[in-house]
């Protein structure tokens, strides 16, 4: 039996479905839920929502806030980051989010962007 949130494809293999996965940055604060779902409130996807919105301080997405710089110790952008936010399915911990390659398990968040953009086709 697979972990929650894991698929077996024949022609792919063992693949990770993240929707429903939420992100916690490193003190806790909640980030959002990984859901394409634009209006469901807590969905990164929601350009309107508090975790989706470009411009909230809570948003990964906003390239000026603490999660959305390329510069912030605990952003997942940034690829020297040493305290990125983390990505839970339940109690599982499916691993960081974050462009630092020295961080196991990682999810780069630009992969994670095509995983949403392929889910929205």
């Amino acid at each position: 039996m697979l972990p929650p949130g894991l698929h077996y494809s024949p022609t792919r293999g063992i693949t990770p479905d993240f929707l429903g996965s939420v992100i916690v940055a490193c003190d806790d604060t909640f980030l959002g839920v990984v859901d394409r779902k634009y209006w469901e409130p807590d969905s990164i996807c929601n350009p309107d929502g508090r975790y989706g919105d470009p411009r909230s301080p809570y948003s990964i997405w906003n390239p000026d806030g603490r999660w959305g710089t390329k510069w912030g110790y605990d952003s997942p952008w940034n690829p020297n980051a040493t305290c990125p936010p983390k990505v839970y399915f339940g109690n599982y911990f499916w691993g960081y989010l974050s462009t630092n390659r020295s961080l196991q398990p990682r999810i780069n968040p630009y992969w994670l962007v095509e995983h949403l953009e392929k889910k929205l086709r």
